[in-house]
């Protein structure tokens, strides 16, 4: 590319794409367009200077010049150079991720001012392939044993639970406090857990643990050993005291027409099982759903290669681990982090990027009645006033998010029309069960 000119602004540039995401700025302030901005400077610097001699504002323009000169002169340079970077930015519709440091200044009283800036941009995209991808939706039918699994999960939501006053056997759940020993039977500190509960025979603590608390009755106290297999022939052991202060006994309940009724109003368990056989096929359609729209990510972002701007990757991290502090509120390993959640902000940052090209090239927006009317279903769906679900998407920049989601769909829409899409059964996994 070479020099522009551009006479609205007065001002000669060249752009050089040295990456898709870093771009070389040259320019030229000519000579003419710099005195504007030290005539204003001098201006506004002799109404304020204070030289011996001469009253407040009516000292000569040439001993201000001399006293203030170099300070002025560099106000200017980074006053001028400021203003034709956010022209340049404005002409070339340029995306900055970081600001770089101006790395060459030149000034000519007879020609100008010429400056070399290298930034961190958005990347230039060239969208070659997002029609006719190949993908695969992986369908799940759902079985008798999905349907009986749903069941048993339902009975122990709806199970009763008893106090038991005798001895704890398999099965039983025990609130108890675990304090870790040492060797000699002396408590770690800071190795404490209190209230919690544990399931005899689940082996959720091993085999060891269930053996040995299996007797157990309330109030008391009972020293644990478990030996670990090191390998090698050698082993090792921790110690634990358990102090129980409670003992229950869960009781499910029977499978039932009248339990059918109870729960949902189900005249019987036939009708029960039905409307659990139509939850699981929604629930798996919408599991084949999403994994088909990963997958399609997945491969647009293979046939559009392109690069990120590392600052663009940190700033989407920087963002991941405030949040993610906020949430666990304790201190953990942010390098480890940062490392571990590294692809998964490239790739999130690739499909946002294709996903905005894409719905510029089709020309896909989100029309205000668009908005309207599906916050006017939401509330018809969750049975809430309309002005009250209007005012949550009022808060917190709600509404762009979903206007954001109303786009994706969009995109979604464009590139399945197109799509090579293959079915396939789903074997060897099960989604989450629901029930209700």
């Amino acid at each position: 590319m070479g020099l522009e000119k551009e006479r609205d602004m007065n001002l000669e540039y060249n752009l050089t794409r040295l990456e898709s995401w870093l771009v070389e700025i040259e320019a030229k302030i000519p000579a003419d367009e710099l005195q504007k901005h030290f005539d204003k400077a001098w201006t506004e610097i002799r109404a304020k200077a204070t030289i011996p001699g001469f009253r407040k504002g009516k000292a000569p323009m040439e001993l201000v010049k001399a006293r203030y000169g170099k300070s002025v002169e560099a106000e200017v340079f980074d006053d001028a150079i400021t203003d034709a970077f956010r022209q340049i930015i404005a002409k070339e519709n340029l995306k900055i991720v970081e600001l770089g440091q101006v790395q060459e200044r030149h000034w000519e009283p007879k020609d100008g001012l010429r400056f070399k800036i290298t930034v961190q941009v958005e990347p230039e995209i060239e969208l070659k392939n997002y029609k006719g991808l190949r993908v695969v939706k992986e369908v799940q039918q759902v079985t008798e044993e999905d349907v009986e699994e749903a069941i048993a999960a339902l009975r122990e939501r709806y199970a009763t639970v008893r106090t038991v006053k005798g001895e704890a056997q398999k099965g039983h759940f025990v609130l108890a406090d675990f304090q870790e020993l040492d060797e000699a039977g002396l408590p770690i500190v800071g190795h404490k857990w209190e209230n919690r509960y544990v399931q005899i025979g689940s082996g959720d603590f091993g085999e060891q643990f269930d053996e040995q608390m299996v007797g157990v009755k309330k109030n008391e106290e009972r020293q644990v050993v478990m030996s670990f297999d090191k390998g090698q022939g050698s082993s090792d052991s921790q110690f634990f005291r358990v102090k129980v202060k409670k003992i229950e006994e869960k009781n499910l309940p029977e499978l039932n027409d009248e339990w059918a009724e109870e729960i949902g109003d189900y005249k019987d368990m036939q009708e029960l099982r039905e409307a659990i056989r139509k939850n699981l096929e929604r629930q798996f359609e919408r599991k084949a759903e999403e994994r088909m729209r990963q997958n399609l990510i997945d491969e647009l972002i293979r046939s559009n290669p392109f690069d990120i701007a590392p600052k663009m990757i940190e700033n989407y991290l920087d963002y991941y681990i405030e949040d993610l502090r906020k949430k666990l509120g304790r201190p953990f390993r942010e390098d480890e982090v940062r490392e571990e959640y590294r692809s998964d902000a490239i790739r999130a940052l690739k499909w946002y990027l294709l996903k905005k090209k894409i719905a510029e090239v089709e020309n896909l927006t989100v029309s205000d009645a668009e908005l309207d009317q599906v916050i006017e279903e939401f509330a018809k769906v969750h049975n809430q006033p309309i002005h009250k679900v209007r005012r949550y998407y009022q808060q917190d920049d709600r509404l762009d998010m979903l206007r954001e989601d109303i786009l994706e769909n969009k995109v979604f829409d464009i590139l399945l029309k197109s799509a090579d899409l293959k079915q396939v059964k789903l074997s060897g996994r099960k989604p989450e069960l629901v029930t209700q």
